[in-house]
């Protein structure tokens, strides 16, 4: 039983260093990514080629909490960071602003990668577009913030 305990603690330790290095960008210059490898959207989230099935990839994936769709399209992508503009490793010690500039259904979800979960004790772990009380800037985007300390004024706004 050590060995099997020890194995999948091997296992969840490589998973988890190769999730931030092994995801598609989304847009050039930016930190935002697919959260998964390209075979997963173009094999139907099959991760299967002739004569190779890409376990690697398919477990990277579903060990980041990602269900992918049958088809990526219109309602159904789910962008991902692990970076922050500058491209350092997000820290849950600092505090981040988000800008969302679009006027169509958002959410934002944060999530503890090292133990692949919601982090326990949290009072708000996701915000979006239908939040009643969400601050808006006047021209219809919005400021999201992420740290482990509310900013002032900015309660309604804040993960």
């Amino acid at each position: 039983m050590a060995q099997l305990n020890s194995a999948a603690a091997q296992a969840h330790a490589w998973l988890l260093a190769q999730l931030p290095t092994f995801v598609e960008n989304w847009w050039p210059g930016s930190q935002w990514n697919v959260p998964i490898s390209a075979i997963g959207p173009q094999t139907g989230f099959k991760w299967t080629v002739a004569n190779y099935f890409d376990v690697d990839s398919r477990g990277i994936g579903f060990s980041s909490f990602f269900l992918p769709p049958a088809k990526l399209g219109a309602g159904s992508l789910y962008l991902g960071t692990y970076y922050d503009s500058n491209g350092r490793l997000l820290n849950g010690n600092h505090t981040y602003r988000l800008h969302v500039p679009v006027s169509q259904f958002w959410a934002v979800t944060v999530c503890n990668l090292e133990m692949s979960s919601f982090f326990p004790n949290s009072t708000r772990l996701t915000v979006d577009s239908l939040d009643n009380g969400l601050s808006k800037n006047a021209d219809g985007s919005v400021d999201i913030y992420f740290g482990p300390k509310v900013p002032a004024g900015q309660e309604s706004n804040w993960i």
